[in-house]
């Protein structure tokens, strides 16, 4: 197998289980005494609606594909920013929103695919400026 099609594979493999994992984490918090909220707005309960939060989303997902086949792209950024994305879309469309669980201090409460995203993101922002 040609080595590209076989790292897409790995990267393709990589953000599945990602979302298996991260799909397994939601239900675990549905079922424990940790902060559960239904976020149906969009980036820390602000900026919209479910509807609104699901087209962002594809459009973040569709953007960066596009980028990743015009230029490089650190497969960790992918594999991070699209295994967030997909799994917050996947909330949405089951729950009406995505799951979040995780609060710290003041912070408004988030989900593991948010941190996923954000670390992506830094990454591949990172790599862009150097």
């Amino acid at each position: 197998m040609p080595e590209k099609v076989s790292q897409k594979l790995e990267t393709l493999f990589s953000i599945l289980v990602l979302i298996t994992i991260l799909e397994i984490a939601h239900y675990t918090v549905i079922s424990s005494d940790l902060a559960y909220i239904v976020n149906k707005s969009f980036a820390f309960g602000n900026f919209g609606t479910n509807i609104l939060a699901i087209v962002v989303s594809l459009i973040l997902i569709v953007t960066i594909l596009i980028y990743v086949k015009r230029r490089y792209i650190s497969p960790l950024a992918l594999i991070f920013v699209m295994s967030g994305a997909i799994t917050n879309i996947i909330d949405r469309l089951i729950h009406g929103g995505s799951i979040d669980y995780i609060h710290l201090l003041t912070i408004p409460i988030f989900n593991a695919p948010d941190v996923l995203i954000v670390a992506g993101l830094s990454i591949f922002f990172f790599e862009v400026a150097t």
